[in-house]
Order: structure tokens, then sequence, then C-alpha cells
């Protein structure tokens, strides 16, 4: 993955073979955690995000001195850790191809309602906005939690 400082990436990680990632709101909450924990340490800017059942997408913008592609390889070894460990399984959690998507700014918000409107187009839910593990109510409500980032 080929990354450029400064500038916004839609990312889209899958659970291999389809494997569902999230069983439980616990795990959600964890891999929100790891979230807020790496976006830290590798000096990345999370402007939107929606964590599926089998996969989770991003709006992200990457720091000066850090790789998108080591924040996403950390936080997917350490939730993979954590879910083989609750679960008793063993192996792979996710695909190994990662998509990347390099965003102009212009195209920014575009992404956000595309990921924010997934679980709508799935039939989870009929509006963004109840979608608990989405960007989407923590935007509007201007309620980051340590996760989300303001688009400046």
């Amino acid at each position: 993955m080929a990354e450029r400082n400064g500038h916004y990436y839609h990312i889209i990680a899958r659970g291999r073979e389809e494997q569902r990632l999230f069983e439980s709101g616990l795990d959600y909450r964890f891999y929100l955690n790891l979230l807020k924990k790496y976006k830290k340490r590798f000096s990345i800017s999370i402007h939107g995000f929606c964590l599926m059942p089998d996969y989770v997408s991003f709006i992200v913008r990457c720091g000066l001195s850090r790789s998108l592609f080591d924040f996403l390889q950390r936080i997917n070894r350490s939730y993979t850790v954590y879910f083989n460990t609750k679960y008793k399984r063993s192996g792979r959690l996710w695909r190994e191809h990662v998509r990347s998507i390099l965003l102009k700014e212009e195209d920014v918000w575009d992404g956000l309602k595309a990921i924010e409107f997934g679980p709508v187009r799935l039939g989870i839910t009929d509006s963004p906005v109840h979608y608990s593990w989405s960007s989407c109510r923590r935007r509007i409500l201007r309620n980051r939690n340590g996760v989300l980032d303001p688009l400046m």
C-alpha cells in the first residue's frame, strides 16, 4: 500500500473468507479502543468509520512520520489475538489485501457518506444515525470520544 503523507484515504479491510469480525458489542468497543490507541501512536487522523459484521471501513488522513500500513497491521494483529483468544479459535481473521483508495480532498465528504450509509444499503438499519458502530451519530453530535477527528 503506497502512502502519501497528508493525504486522505478510504480504507476497507474485510474478514477472511467472509469471516464475521464482530460477535458482540464488546468486540466493536474493543476495536474502537484499538483505533483510539494506535491513531495517536502512528499520527493518523480518523475522519469517518463504519464497523460492519464482516468488514471495517475508514476515511483517514496520514500523518507525516508513520506508515498507514503499520497502523492497520498493528490494529488488525491486536484485534486478531483478542478475537481468537475470546472465541477459542486460531488462524488469520483478515483478508491479506486491505483496500486503500486515495481520495481527493473534495471527495472526502462523498466517501464519508458512502461508508456511513453502508448499514442502510445492507438493510441493517433504516438510518445511518441509528447504527451504533459508525461515525455518523458521533460526528453529528460532536461526540468524538477519542476516535473521530474533525475534518478541517
